[in-house]
């Protein structure tokens, strides 16, 4: 089992969730999970409680609490090259007209591929 962006959007990073949901590995469904059943929340994993186990509803897939539950995102979501944050955002190619309208076919945007939204750096 997994978790994924769109988990650690609506769940992790709210104080006041009550249950996280994760991906089942095997046929990809959803499992709500309470957060009393995890003695670690981050966005890098989940940490279940010692004797704790999930199951997956469909397909009956089980996950034990010796391993934890992964970021599965992280896995192939690059990082910016100046501070390694994974906040980043593909640039559209609007923007790379945009910025060479605005700036000339030397604009330094139009040959580059990602932006980051915490140093803001482009490349």
């Amino acid at each position: 089992m997994y978790i994924n962006e769109k988990t650690i959007d609506s769940n992790i990073n709210n104080p006041n969730a009550k249950a996280i949901v994760i991906i089942c590995d095997k046929c990809l469904s959803k499992v709500i999970i309470s957060t009393d059943l995890f003695k670690e929340i981050s966005l890098d994993k989940l940490i279940l409680k010692d004797n704790q186990v999930i199951t997956c509803n469909h397909c009956k897939n089980t996950h034990y609490h010796s391993t934890p539950i992964l970021n599965k995102s992280n896995e192939y979501t690059p990082k910016c090259p100046t501070c390694s944050s994974r906040d980043i955002k593909r640039l559209s190619n609007t923007q790379k007209v945009t910025s060479a309208v605005a700036f000339g076919l030397f604009s330094g945007r139009v040959r580059k591929t990602f932006h980051c939204n915490n140093c803001k750096y482009d490349w």
